[in-house]
């Protein structure tokens, strides 16, 4: 199942978080040596994924024990064609050897980022911690805390999709000090949500609503509605992970408006999904569906035909449990 990417059982879950890091925000790491406040952030907030339990998608095996928590592939990180992502490696590595010979480290630093980044979205995962650690290396010849804090903060993504939550933390934990040396205090923020969900993985409640109610705090006082949105919906999967959906309920109706605020339609669809999932939860048919309805009329409408097959599952699921459900009883 999936939650908010951050990534559940009847249905799927919808999450929001960093995933592989975007090219683009690579390429900001090395054009700025302080990192805008809130551009990691805009890039995590936007990485909205859906995680199918019967998804078409490679998905890595899960180490430890989840809990109710399935640590899938993100969707989006994986949907890029497996072509295109190939010659793109194929030309970085090109690029690669040209800053190597013109001495350029902050450029191959970057390049190589962008390698662990393609890496990731073709599901190899070893090859992407690889090219990562060579970049911290560079970083740290380079005393650039920007720049080997975001790689740390991607080692951290690349082993939460790997399904290892816990490696996941340990490089997470350690991007965190750097941040706190740069004005990026949004990034911060960012790399608490996705430790949350490592935490949640690995079963710990505690921990997972201590780092996404840190991240609440943060993005509350700079105002960042977008990040405060995406740190909702994460409580809220949370909760319908825990099979809680009164709770989940609570903090995706905050959500909403503040979604539809931002105008990112796919997210929005990614919450009333959820939403649907949480009433799901509680056994409330009429709303679910009702939900479950809007949240595919927007995919139809983006022409997002992977997002709205995900929802038909969840309708399709939860007409089969009302049945079963109704048949118990």
């Amino acid at each position: 199942m999936r939650i908010w990417i951050f990534p559940v059982p009847i249905a799927v879950s919808i999450g929001i978080v960093s995933a592989c890091v975007s090219a683009a925000c690579i390429n900001a790491v090395a054009q700025q040596p302080q990192v805008n406040p809130g551009q990691a952030t805009v890039e995590a907030q936007r990485q909205i994924e859906l995680r199918a339990a019967d998804s078409e998608f490679p998905r890595p095996s899960v180490r430890g024990s989840a809990g109710d928590v399935d640590s899938g592939v993100d969707v989006q990180s994986l949907s890029g064609h497996s072509e295109s992502t190939a010659l793109r490696i194929e030309k970085e590595m090109v690029s690669r050897k040209i800053y190597q010979a013109n001495g350029d480290r902050r450029g191959e630093a970057t390049v190589l980022l962008q390698l662990s980044n393609d890496y990731c979205a073709l599901g190899q995962m070893q090859k992407a911690i690889d090219r990562d650690n060579e970049a911290i290396a560079i970083w740290r010849d380079l005393k650039d805390s920007v720049g080997e804090a975001t790689t740390l903060g991607h080692i951290g993504d690349v082993y939460r999709l790997w399904g290892f939550p816990d490696r996941a933390i340990r490089s997470y934990e350690a991007s965190l000090p750097h941040y706190e040396l740069t004005s990026d205090v949004a990034s911060r923020a960012a790399v608490m949500n996705n430790m949350a969900l490592s935490y949640m993985a690995l079963g710990r409640r505690k921990k997972t609503l201590e780092n996404l109610n840190h991240a609440l705090t943060i993005y509350q006082v700079l105002k960042d509605e977008t990040g405060e949105a995406a740190t909702l919906c994460n409580f809220g999967s949370a909760y319908n992970a825990w099979h809680d959906g009164k709770r989940a309920l609570v903090y995706l109706s905050q959500a909403l408006p503040l979604m539809r605020s931002a105008g990112n339609r796919v997210n929005e669809a990614a919450l009333l999904n959820d939403m649907g999932f949480a009433y799901a939860n509680l056994h409330d048919r009429e709303n679910a569906l009702a939900r479950y309805q809007q949240a595919r009329l927007i995919f139809r409408e983006l022409q997002d035909s992977q997002g709205e097959s995900a929802v038909v599952r969840n309708m399709d699921r939860l007409n089969s449990a009302t049945t079963t459900y109704a048949a118990l009883r």
